[in-house]
Order: structure tokens, then sequence, then C-alpha cells
């Protein structure tokens, strides 16, 4: 049986210890590893030139979706993103009038990613844009290895056959953050009362943990599957003192069947479930896997609860927690 104790601890380590100088060192590495790229990507690339010329500047790589005969425009860095080089990867892009456009760095700032989320969303279908954090992994004393972790997509990136077979968790990752983040733009632009100050976590897991509601309560949606269905907006109780979380829940289940009237439809309620917490939720099919079209209809159907649920327990839960 294995134990704890023969399992490896992985090491993230940083890539300067490994390139030294971008120019010089990486993206020469770049160049000759590109496959490990677009295995990442799910594109078939092909490196056509270093250090391509755009009028007095650069591109670190020219390269070349060889499946789909497209441009590919590479712009790396092993810093932190900066707005010097965003605007080198739209310079160097119209260069070459490039369809994909990868901009690789060691760490994405939030405020790059979503600027990218943003072309993606803006520009049509036949122009793609990539951000990719490289990691040096390395776990125990064993050889240090590269991951490509993707933290921006294009928002029709979903094709099974350009994907390899180990990226559908990077996948799912930028789904489900691209999804979330919609999401809490929307409360953001239809509601004071999610305001920037009110969002707890966006990550890219199944959950996302929204406006607090109390002390230890929370508003929240989630991707996950429960009870048959796999899309829920809920409310979440978890103090860490399970009498407490058992008290508030009974509280409120008293009122269930005139809480249930206001919602306007039947929830779920769950004294102390999974994870320690008690929950009232209301669910509905789908899939972060879903279409486009799919997925807004599952935003807007959350953005609605969210909101039902606020002016329903808000009050409510004023008087009962602290």
């Amino acid at each position: 049986m294995t134990t704890a104790q023969e399992l490896g601890t992985i090491e993230r380590i940083s890539p300067r210890t490994i390139w030294r100088d971008e120019a010089r060192d990486f993206t020469p590495w770049l160049a000759e590893n590109i496959s490990l790229l677009g295995d990442a990507l799910g594109l078939k690339l092909d490196c056509r030139k270093r250090e391509a010329a755009v009028g007095i500047y650069s591109l670190d790589i020219l390269a070349h979706d060889t499946e789909r005969d497209l441009p590919v425009a590479i712009e790396n860095q092993l810093g932190i993103t900066d707005h010097s080089h965003l605007g080198q990867v739209l310079t160097y892009a119209s260069g070459y009038d490039a369809s994909v456009i990868v901009w690789v760095a060691g760490v994405f700032r939030d405020e790059h990613r979503r600027a990218l989320d943003l072309l993606n969303r803006r520009t049509d279908d036949n122009t793609e844009f990539y951000g990719v954090e490289v990691e040096v992994l390395k776990i125990d004393n064993s050889r240090k290895c590269v991951n490509f972790r993707l933290v921006a997509i294009p928002r029709k990136w979903r094709n099974p056959k350009r994907m390899s077979r180990g990226s559908g968790g990077a996948r799912h990752d930028v789904r489900y953050r691209q999804f979330y983040q919609g999401l809490v733009e929307r409360l953001h632009e239809e509601t004071p009362g999610f305001s920037d100050r009110s969002i707890e976590k966006v990550d890219t897991t199944h959950f996302c943990s929204l406006a607090p509601a109390g002390t230890n309560v929370r508003y929240g949606a989630s991707f996950g599957n429960f009870a048959g269905y796999r899309v829920w907006v809920q409310l979440s109780i978890r103090s860490g003192n399970r009498d407490w979380d058992k008290r508030l829940f009974s509280q409120l289940e008293k009122h269930r069947d005139e809480i249930e009237d206001e919602i306007g439809e039947s929830l779920v309620w769950r004294a102390d479930h999974f994870r320690r917490q008690s929950g009232i939720m209301v669910p509905r099919n789908g899939s972060i896997d879903d279409d486009e079209e799919t997925l807004e209809e599952i935003r807007d159907w959350m953005v609605d609860r969210l909101l039902k649920f606020k002016e329903v327990f808000g009050p409510r839960l004023a008087e009962l927690v602290d």
C-alpha cells in the first residue's frame, strides 16, 4: 500500500535558474523545443524564424501552425508580465498578420490575463490569443522539467482533436476562470450589492465564492455533480463550529415554505453535508464543457438566482448572524 512517506514533493523553481537571459537563453531553447509549447496549446507548431524583424523591432519567435497553415507570433519573457510586453505582442502580431498570438511569461498579472480574455471576446474567431505561464518543476531530487500552464485561451478553444491527452485539466482551469470572471463582471454591472470588495475568490476550481452574506455565511456558484445535478447557486454556512452551523441552518429551515415561496422554486436543503458545511441550494443541469451560448444562459441563470438569494436571505441573516 502506498504511504505518504513514499510520495514525492513537487518543487517550483525560478525559470531564471535555468535560463539566465531571455534573449540569449530562453528564446533559443523555446524555438528548439517549440513542440512542447505546441502540445500545451493543442497545436502543431513549426519554428520559422527567431528574432523576426518588425520594422526596427523584432518578434521573439515567428512560428507556423502547420495543420491550419496559419502564422503564429510568440513573444516571451521570464519575469512578470508588464504593459511593455503587452504592447509588443500586439505590435509584432500585426507585423506578420498573425492569426495565433502567444504570450509566454513566468507570471501573469491578472490585469494582463484579463486583457487577453478581452481580446479573445472582442476579436473574431479567426484570431486567437493565448497566455502561457512557464514553470520549472522538480520532484525531490529528480531532474527538472518544464511545464506550460495556460492562463488565457480563445473562447472557442475546446476541440479535443487539437488538445494533447493531458491538456484537459489546463483547458478546464481556463474555462472555469473565464466563466467565473464573466459572472463577477455581470454582477458588478447589474447590482451595487456585489461590488469589487464583495468578491472573495474567483479561481480555477469548480466553485466561486462571492459576496459574504454574514459572518461565516457566503453566497456562491458552482459546477459539481451532486444529487443528479451539475450547476448550483447556494448559500453556504461554514464557521468551523458544526453546532453553530446547524443552529443557523435550523433557524432558516423553520421558514422553509416562506423562503421557497419568495424564491419562486423549491430548494435543496442540506444540513452539514459534504466538507462539513451546511447549504441551501438551487440546481440546474449544465457543464463547463457546454457551448458558449449555453454557458451564457447558465451565467444569466446564476446571476438571477444569486440576486434572488441575496434579496430573500439577506434580511433574515442580518437578524440571525452577528
